[in-house]
């Protein structure tokens, strides 16, 4: 090797490495949009407008809807070839679009409540669309620009930093509502956050975008959704996911309101409960999944994970105004531990599963499946068993826990719960991740080790920072 040749490599791994770094700057500037537009503001917000369980169900499930975009995004990305171009304008759309939708309540009195609703489910819509078209040009991005043999490091280091402004940014987001309420406290709070989100994007000025690997055709939308699916070990991940996606959108838009209407929580009280306990977990655990990942195999990882997060919702049947602040802790404290494990997996699979020449393609059917058959017929399967159940209970009172009546939200932990250890048993073990590091045994030993062993790095290849 020259030394020309030498010096040419090592100003690559010098322009990766700053690479790498910018983007978890970014993502951590992105988090304080997310954690606000994930959280339980969000669904309070959307709450606020007077949306009935359907339709509450419905404005949650807007993200899904437009997702099916993503096939659409797939096929731009192909015929533009220019993934930081799109990223950015797509980036500031989504961002951006949160201002008008926060004032739409401060702007409109509530005797128009139909409208309101409706202006929101399109703002949403809009945000969602540009998210839709975000995620496939973003993955398909991060799988050219982050090496294999570090990603399970490198994208746990990235959700620890970015998780640690969340911890930050969740209490005082709760906080504000507390103090400011109503439609101003909303549209004050999405504001700052709009605006801190859009500096997200503009790093993304500043990172490379590899020359895109192009397919051996330019396909249709028919064979874009079919590709993947001919993929039988693909199409295996792909039924597994939706399952598993559609058992967790069953109840999950549905816990802010519960612990709103039913277990009388302030916003402060859920935030700190909720998002701040599993971001404290997530911070001292993700390291050590991402780790585990890399040394004993995506799915071996998985697999221990979801042995524990199966069983969360049962926890959620005991919650009582009385009793709420230990078990939430419990079942907060175990999402911290082992959802990074899930999600960082998951991520990886859908990413590098796939062919590099056609990663668009099976990202965009991957997203589109998820979406039309698990996560959108669970949320408003989920909205429908609230409305209809609720109404059913009304006239029917039933006795349940600790002397109080049954209400839906009850049904449908039940079933997240059934849905999620079905999935779990009969889908997971069916496809492979092509890794072959050891056995879910090997992974349980590692996580009970002591820190001072687990710490260690050994062989590790290439590492994120000199």
């Amino acid at each position: 090797m020259t030394t020309t040749q030498r010096e040419q490599i090592e100003m690559n791994q010098q322009a990766l490495h700053r690479d790498l770094h910018l983007i978890i700057v970014a993502v951590t500037f992105g988090m304080v949009y997310m954690t606000v537009y994930n959280g339980p503001s969000l669904n309070a917000f959307i709450r606020s407008l007077g949306a009935g369980d359907f339709v509450f169900a419905v404005i949650m499930a807007m993200p899904v809807f437009t997702g099916l975009l993503q096939l659409l995004a797939s096929i731009v990305l192909q015929k533009v070839g220019k993934r930081k171009s799109l990223f950015i304008f797509f980036g500031f759309v989504q961002r951006l679009i949160l201002i008008p939708t926060a004032l739409v309540p401060v702007f409109l009195p509530e005797k128009f409540q139909g409208m309101r609703i409706l202006l929101v489910l399109l703002l949403i819509a809009v945000n969602s669309g540009a998210q839709a078209f975000m995620s496939i040009i973003y993955s398909s991005w991060m799988g050219a620009l982050v090496p294999t043999e570090i990603r399970g490091r490198y994208f746990s280091r990235r959700s620890l930093i970015s998780t640690i402004a969340s911890l930050i940014v969740a209490p005082l987001s709760g906080l504000f509502l507390d103090v400011v309420k109503g439609p101003m406290g909303y549209a004050i709070l999405f504001s700052i956050v709009a605006i801190i989100g859009s500096i997200d994007i503009v790093f993304f000025f500043w990172i490379r975008d590899p020359v895109m690997v192009a397919p051996k055709q330019h396909k249709s939308i028919y064979m874009i959704l079919l590709s993947p699916l001919k993929d039988a070990n693909y199409r295996r991940f792909i039924i597994f996911t939706t399952a598993f996606s559609f058992s967790l959108n069953l109840s999950g838009s549905f816990f802010t309101p519960y612990m709103l209407e039913h277990l009388h929580m302030t916003m402060l009280a859920i935030t700190i409960l909720t998002q701040m306990t599993m971001s404290l977990f997530t911070i001292l655990f993700i390291g050590k999944m991402g780790r585990l990942i890399d040394r004993f195999g995506t799915k071996n990882t998985m697999k221990v994970a979801l042995s524990v997060i199966v069983s969360m919702p049962l926890f959620w049947i005991f919650t009582t105004p009385n009793n709420y602040i230990p078990l939430i802790l419990i079942v907060q404290l175990i999402a911290g531990m082992f959802w990074p494990a899930y999600d960082l997996g998951n991520m990886n699979l859908s990413i590098w599963l796939a062919p590099e020449d056609e990663r668009p393609s099976y990202l965009a059917s991957y997203a589109f499946v998820i979406a039309l058959f698990g996560i959108l017929p669970g949320q408003l399967f989920g909205g429908a068993i609230m409305e209809g159940f609720g109404l059913y209970l009304e006239k029917h009172p039933t006795p349940w826990l600790f002397g109080r009546n049954m209400i839906p939200f009850d049904l449908l932990l039940v079933l997240t719960f059934v849905c999620r250890t079905m999935s779990f048993v009969f889908l997971f073990p069916r496809f492979h991740d092509n890794e072959t590091k050891g056995t879910s045994q090997d992974v349980i030993k590692a996580l009970f080790q002591k820190p001072s062993v687990w710490l260690r790095r050994k062989d590790e290849g290439t590492r994120l920072s000199k």
